[in-house]
């Protein structure tokens, strides 16, 4: 009998079988979920970056979540059932890592997009650098990204790496 992901989430996962590309989240923030759409508050530039670097084709509103399946792009988080303001209030047992697992082997994206170094390092137990990762989870290519959201990074480096993530999808994966 094949496994149901669990449906009482606190923000459902945006994936199926036409995503190239997923972009995984620690945690879903509390202006996600009080809306119901991810990267969804003041100061996130995801849909902006997507749309500059062309993985979109027009620059969609938080609501429009559910039609970047219609671009290959799939949404989904670490933590499914604790929204947080800041990452700081996340610990290891929040996060379920056997379910991107099981995400990554049922939908077989190309390439997984970890939002901040976090992601990467509570999935894979080691620090990584942004920029695409030696590891593979299933058949998909690892890339982190900074995450959209902070404000500490400059929208110049955001728009680089989601080019060469945009560049990596065009690419086959190198041994």
């Amino acid at each position: 009998m094949p496994t149901e992901l669990p449906t009482d989430e606190l923000l459902p996962d945006i994936i199926d079988t036409r995503m190239n590309l997923l972009f995984v989240s620690p945690a879903p923030l509390r202006s996600w979920v009080e809306s119901g759409h991810y990267h969804d508050g003041d100061g996130d530039r995801f849909y902006r970056l997507l749309y500059e670097v062309g993985l979109t084709t027009e620059e969609n509103a938080p609501s429009a979540d559910t039609t970047l399946l219609n671009h290959g792009i799939g949404l989904t988080t670490l933590s499914k059932t604790k929204p947080v303001n800041d990452l700081e209030e996340l610990e290891p047992v929040d996060f379920s890592i056997g379910r991107l697992i099981r995400i990554a082997f049922e939908f077989r994206p190309q390439i997984i997009c970890c939002e901040g170094k976090q992601v990467f390092q509570d999935f894979f137990d080691r620090h990584g650098d942004f920029g695409f990762q030696k590891e593979l989870i299933a058949d998909a290519r690892v890339f982190i990204a900074p995450a959209s959201t902070d404000e500490q990074v400059a929208y110049e480096n955001l728009l680089a790496y989601y080019r060469q993530l945009k560049k990596g999808l065009s690419q086959p994966q190198e041994d």
